[in-house]
C-alpha cells in the first residue's frame, strides 16, 4: 500500500506541476527549485511504478491514464486550500469589471430576488488574474472574454459561450458637427484624434479587425479607464472606442461613428472545472445561460 503519510508532499507537487503546466511556472509560484519538484515527481513516479508525466521542451504532459490521479488530487487540495467551498451556501465569481458592470449585474440582481439565503462574492481581476484565481479554485467560476487559454490542456475546463458586448467609435455631436467631413468613412475615422483602451482582449479584436481592412489606429492617449476616455470624448478632444454597453444611455449627447454592427464583438463566457461542480452554482449559471 502506498504510504500517504510519507508522501502527501510528493502528490502535491506532482499535482502543482500538471497544474501549472510545468516545472518552471510550479517552482516560481511554489518557490520551490526546479530541480527539487522534478525529484520529487520522478521519487512518486518510482513509488507507484507508473509515468505521471511526459517531460517536454516546451513544458509537461500527462499521461493518458494519470489525468484521473491528477483530477483525483485536485479535489483533495480544493477542499484543503479553499474553506469557503465547504458549505453549498455562498457563490465566488471571477470576473472583469467590464462584465461585472454590463454583464454580470442583471444576473445577480436576479438571482438574490430568487435565492435570497445564498451569498455571493465577485472577485474582478485582468484575464491573466482571472486564470490564477480558477486554477487556484479560489472562485467557483470565471466569466471572462473567449478565447479563455491556459497552458495546461488536462485540466477538464468546461468553456461555454453565454454572450457578447458589442463596440464602437464615438465621438461628441459637436466634435460630429464639426468635423462630419471627415468622419464619412471608417478609413477616415481612424486618422482622427484617437482615445482607446490599451493592451487587452478588446483592443486586440479591434486591432484585428482593422488590419483585415488595412487600416490601423495610433492612439493619442491609451487607458483602460472607460471614463477617463468618456470625459475626454465629451471635451470635443476626439473619438473614442467603446464596449457599446458603456454609451447606451448617454447617447443624447454622443454619436456612433460609422456602422457599429459591422466592428468586432467581444465574446463572453463561463469557465468551470467540470469535477468542481456545486448545486448553487450551477443554479447561479444556467441563469445566465437561459437568458
Amino acid at each position: 500500500m502506498n504510504d500517504l503519510r510519507s508522501n502527501f508532499s510528493l502528490y502535491f507537487d506532482f499535482y502543482s506541476v500538471a497544474l501549472y503546466g510545468g516545472f518552471t511556472k510550479a517552482s516560481e509560484k511554489l518557490y520551490v527549485s526546479q530541480s527539487t519538484l522534478s525529484r520529487n515527481v520522478s521519487k512518486l513516479e518510482e513509488q507507484l511504478n507508473v509515468k505521471l508525466l511526459i517531460r517536454l521542451q516546451n513544458g509537461i504532459q500527462l499521461t493518458k491514464n494519470e489525468e484521473k490521479i491528477f483530477n483525483a488530487l485536485a479535489d483533495v487540495f480544493y477542499i484543503f486550500n479553499n474553506k469557503d467551498f465547504e458549505c453549498d451556501d455562498k457563490i465566488i465569481i471571477g470576473t472583469t469589471n467590464n462584465i461585472a458592470d454590463y454583464f454580470l449585474n442583471k444576473f445577480i440582481i436576479s438571482f438574490y430576488q430568487k435565492y435570497p439565503n445564498i451569498k455571493i462574492s465577485v472577485r474582478t481581476s485582468d484575464s491573466n488574474g482571472l486564470k490564477e484565481l480558477l486554477l487556484k479554485r479560489d472562485v467557483d467560476f470565471v466569466l471572462d472574454y473567449l478565447p479563455f487559454n491556459v497552458e495546461n490542456n488536462n485540466l477538464n475546463l468546461k468553456i461555454e459561450p453565454v454572450g457578447e458586448f458589442k463596440t464602437c467609435f464615438v465621438c461628441s455631436k459637436r466634435y460630429y458637427e464639426n468635423n462630419k467631413e471627415k468622419l464619412s468613412s471608417l478609413s477616415s475615422i481612424v486618422k482622427q484624434t484617437i482615445f482607446a483602451p490599451g493592451t487587452c482582449r478588446k483592443r486586440q479584436l479591434l486591432d484585428q479587425f482593422l488590419f483585415q481592412k488595412k487600416l490601423k489606429i495610433n492612439p493619442e492617449i491609451e487607458t483602460h479607464n472607460s471614463k477617463l476616455l468618456l470625459d475626454l470624448v465629451r471635451l470635443n478632444n476626439g473619438i473614442g472606442y467603446f464596449l457599446y454597453n458603456e454609451i447606451e444611455e448617454k447617447l443624447d449627447e454622443l454619436v456612433i461613428l460609422d456602422d457599429y454592427n459591422n466592428f468586432p464583438t467581444s465574446p463572453i463566457g463561463i469557465i468551470y472545472f467540470n469535477n468542481h461542480v456545486r448545486k448553487n452554482m450551477m443554479k447561479f449559471i444556467e441563469m445566465i445561460k437561459n437568458n
